[in-house]
């Protein structure tokens, strides 16, 4: 899938909110938790945002990133991460690096294998939700698609992320990727 309909798919699902479509975001909404393409209003809701092209292998990554954008959107005064360790890092840090929740949160989404991790993103995105931080959409399909690569790439970069960062100060902390 070229970044382009990936950005296409991002930024159809940025206009269901910024148009304030409640009903549609109501429906993906019922599919978070759901196998994709799961009958009803969730499914018309999500082959509508999905660009033309994609594979079947593609398409769960996609509809995890679509449910749960729709339960856990963009508020005012919530922050976008660019990732998961991203932005599980900087809750910790909020909470005065006190909080053990996050990290077990992220050792619960490194063990997972691809039919549980959005069980377990679900979680994750819940507790950020409540921090005032949203997934960014974009990076959670290209994180989700590479999950079970063999080289186990997006593992050891959310790893790297959240525990890297956390040995600096948090002036010094890098930026999400």
């Amino acid at each position: 899938m070229s970044s382009d309909a990936l950005q296409e798919f991002v930024r159809g699902i940025h206009t269901l909110l910024d148009e304030h479509n409640r009903g549609r975001l109501a429906a993906l909404r019922r599919g978070l938790g759901q196998p994709v393409g799961t009958p009803g209003g969730a499914a018309r809701e999500f082959y509508r945002l999905l660009p033309p092209g994609l594979s079947d292998r593609e398409e769960p990554a996609y509809w995890t990133a679509a449910t749960l954008f729709a339960a856990f959107p963009p508020r005012d005064g919530t922050t976008v991460a660019a990732s998961v360790a991203g932005a599980l890092r900087r809750l910790t840090a909020h909470n005065g690096g006190e909080d053990a929740l996050p990290e077990r949160r992220l050792l619960q989404l490194l063990a997972s294998r691809p039919a549980t991790l959005a069980t377990h993103l679900r979680g994750a995105a819940s507790l950020l939700a409540a921090g005032g931080i949203v997934l960014d959409p974009g990076r959670l399909v290209e994180d989700v698609r590479w999950w079970d690569a063999p080289d186990k790439d997006v593992q050891r970069r959310w790893a790297r992320e959240f525990w890297r960062a956390r040995e600096t100060t948090d002036e010094t902390a890098p930026e999400d990727e």
